[in-house]
């Protein structure tokens, strides 16, 4: 139960620590094209939405309602400066919208019979302005699409079948004899040993190769790859025990890092330890025994518990 405890602490803590608001920057959401300053309002941007669609409802004639922020730029609005940095596609189509605007305008210019050369120069610099920033915009445009390709990648890294380096806290059905010695008394016939335990341990630490095979499993409230699945492990390393003698087996559930394909893991596993000690003959701390060396009077078996596992991918 305590570790099942420390699990729920766990998910919970990176659950808040990760969790971002995933719609705030989405250009799918809707969004009102205020008229007079010409700027698209979305609906997770800013305090002024719920204000501005109370007034359209009703019939605001400098208000008008879009199905999406996408759709409010196409027809020729603007982003607030405050969010454009985040939607550089949205940025991207607008200074486009607004070159072909500038050469229609250049165009038109050109026609007449008498074109006003103010009107062509001034035009001609405001589309090579534009041009400048359309190739900036792309830019952006395409270092976004990179990264969005690099965290597909990395996610599907991520999945499947992997490995990690682990922390484990191991708790054992019984107790672990580290320690031992045998006290005698008298001499011949009379000689009585008697065996005392300096140490025995319940705990144990150990430094895991884990692997496992990840599926996705989405958590709302984190904003990063999230998954389940399975692993095995051994024992690179054991406070107590030889290495290499550890076989676990369990649940996991692991948080992708940001930037990587690498993540972060806790899991629960019921475990066997092939070099468990104990005293032989089922004997006790204080209990008289023939054995005069206490190396005689350990032996090792196999014994079963459940350990609490942290590992990384790096």
């Amino acid at each position: 139960m305590k570790k099942l405890l420390l699990i729920s602490l766990t998910s919970l803590f990176f659950s808040n620590a990760f969790a971002e608001d995933e719609d705030k920057y989405n250009p799918s959401q809707s969004a009102i094209l205020f008229k007079t300053s010409n700027i698209c309002h979305a609906e997770n941007l800013g305090n002024s939405y719920k204000n501005m669609l109370a007034k359209a409802s009703v019939g605001g004639a400098i208000y008008e309602l879009k199905n999406s922020l996408t759709e409010c730029i196409t027809d020729g609005g603007q982003l607030d400066k405050r969010y454009s940095k985040h939607f550089p596609e949205l940025e991207l189509m607008a200074t486009q919208i607004a070159k072909s605007k500038q050469k229609a305008k250049l165009e038109a210019e050109l026609n007449k019979a008498t074109p006003d050369p103010t009107v062509v120069k001034d035009t001609q610099e405001a589309i090579e302005i534009t041009q400048k920033l359309e190739n900036k915009n792309e830019e952006k445009v395409k270092e976004v699409q990179e990264t969005a390709e690099k965290a597909k990648e990395d996610a599907n890294k991520f999945y499947g079948f992997n490995w990690a380096p682990g922390i484990a806290v191991m708790s054992y059905d019984s107790a672990y004899i580290d320690d031992v010695r045998i006290d005698s008394t008298g001499e011949g016939d009379a000689k009585i040993n008697k065996v005392y335990i300096d140490r025995e341990v319940k705990m144990n630490l150990a430094v895991l190769l884990e692997t496992h095979y990840l599926w996705p499993w989405k958590v709302d409230s984190i904003a990063r790859d999230t998954g389940i699945g399975f692993f095995a492990a051994t024992n690179l390393v054991k406070q107590e025990g030889a290495p290499l003698s550890v076989f676990a087996f369990g649940p996991m559930f692991s948080v992708r890092d940001k930037d990587s394909a690498n993540g972060f893991s806790v899991g629960i596993a019921y475990f066997v330890d092939t070099d468990f000690k104990v005293l032989r003959d089922d004997l006790s701390d204080g209990d008289i025994t023939t054995y005069e060396d206490t190396a005689k009077i350990i032996r090792k078996v196999d014994e079963s518990g459940w350990l609490l596992m942290i590992s990384s991918k790096f």
